[in-house]
């Protein structure tokens, strides 16, 4: 980065000292400063220089000393704030021009560390900028651009702790959060949430709800015109505690509780009573054989059994 007037950490050059070039420096206001030579100055950053604090003889001149911030350009000293100490005036050609460790060197280098930074020197601010505009931040080897962090692993502080990003805690594979909304915009085009589970190895289920309370596992709200529920499926579908069960296509099992609704292969009565055995009245069970349609239902005491004999269509 050029150097610039604005820098508060600015190089000193040792035991320098100098002259006012030719021309001297003809009013308070004027931002460029000539000098008899620029050697040794530095040019990486800004320099702060104090004129006529001692004339050529080494006395004290208090009432002509100047202290000046510039940037060194050729054998001047350019875009200059005048009388950051003493006060702005003319300089004689010849005036003796110093590089000083003064007040105004030290104070600025420690506005520049506060400015992030504990007197302990810790840092104390929420937002790092990034150096040029596409530069992004780069922590400890991770690159931090425009709300995205460009990384293939962030890794958690303990074994225990996995990783939080905004109340969203990471750990191990999983996600626990308090709540999750996934919104889609209006004209998206895009699935909402997509599940892919690829793992043909060991099979495992693709999505997992399991409900601890007393609460709704799973709410279907459907506000428009699109179909609420559609399973696409090419073996059994199943709804309940007793869906683990070789079902035909279909079937809704509420398993232990008191009423039960199902579509399955029933061919028989004793088949039909086992399943309803222990149900409710009004558990219902429809099931085909061949040309045949069962209805087998429970009055909660009794199995009752309705056959239809179909005809070839």
């Amino acid at each position: 980065m050029a150097a610039q007037n604005t820098d508060k950490l600015r190089k000193v050059a040792r035991k320098w000292v100098g002259q006012v070039g030719a021309g001297g420096v003809e009013s308070g206001t004027v931002t460029t400063v000539p000098l008899a030579s620029t050697t040794n100055l530095p040019t990486e950053t800004a320099i702060m220089i104090t004129i006529d604090r001692v004339d050529a003889n080494g006395v004290l001149t208090p009432d002509k000393e100047e202290g000046i911030i510039g940037v060194v350009s050729g054998d001047n000293l350019s875009s200059c704030i005048r009388g950051v100490e003493g006060t702005a005036q003319a300089h004689s050609a010849g005036a003796v021009v110093e590089v000083l460790w003064t007040a105004r060197n030290v104070n600025d280098i420690v506005d520049a560390i506060l400015a992030e930074h504990s007197q302990s020197g810790a840092h104390t601010t929420d937002t790092i900028n990034e150096k040029t505009e596409d530069a992004g931040v780069t922590v400890d080897g991770v690159k931090h651009k425009d709300g995205q962090v460009y990384t293939d692993q962030i890794n958690e502080k303990t074994d225990a702790a996995g990783v939080t990003i905004d109340g969203v805690k990471h750990k191990d594979g999983g996600v626990e959060a308090k709540s999750a909304v996934i919104t889609t915009p209006d004209a998206e085009n895009k699935a909402s949430l997509t599940v892919n589970q690829n793992d043909v190895t060991n099979n495992p289920n693709a999505v997992n709800i399991v409900n601890t309370g007393d609460g709704i596992a799973l709410r279907i709200d459907n506000d428009g015109d699109g179909y609420s529920l559609i399973i696409d499926s090419n073996k059994s579908v199943g709804i309940g505690t007793g869906a683990t069960t070789p079902w035909t296509r279909f079937c809704i099992d509420m398993g232990a509780v008191t009423n039960v609704f199902g579509i399955r292969s029933v061919a028989g009565s004793s088949a039909a009573k086992t399943i309803l055995t222990g149900k409710g009245n009004g558990s219902l069970i429809i099931g085909t054989d061949g040309a045949k349609a069962y209805l087998y239902w429970s009055n909660g005491t009794v199995v009752y059994q309705y056959t239809v004999n179909g005809t070839t269509m």
